[in-house]
């Protein structure tokens, strides 16, 4: 659904940043599921690692691993799991 999508769009309009200025991270489902999230976000910068597949509650932390942010970079992380129970920050790197 749009559920997922919509939650990122609030986080990052109550942080008050333009999506373009930010990278999105979101938890690593299945290719269907990201591939739908990634077309529902496609204003922004959205980040996928599915080489591995699915870390589970790490998926995230490697993602961030991987993708040599620079200080004062901003993301947005967002984790769901079964029935897109959803939970994200928008934080900058320092």
């Amino acid at each position: 659904g749009n559920n997922i999508p919509r939650f990122v769009r609030s986080l990052v309009e109550e942080a008050g940043i333009d999506p373009k200025d930010l990278a999105t991270f979101l938890h690593q489902g299945s290719l269907r599921v990201i591939g739908s999230l990634q077309e529902s976000l496609s204003d922004q910068n959205v980040i996928v690692d599915i080489e591995d597949g699915n870390y589970s509650s790490a998926t995230i932390p490697r993602m961030l691993s991987r993708a040599n942010l620079q200080s004062g970079q901003r993301a947005v992380l967002v984790g769901f799991g079964a029935g897109l129970f959803a939970s994200g920050a928008v934080v900058e790197f320092g």
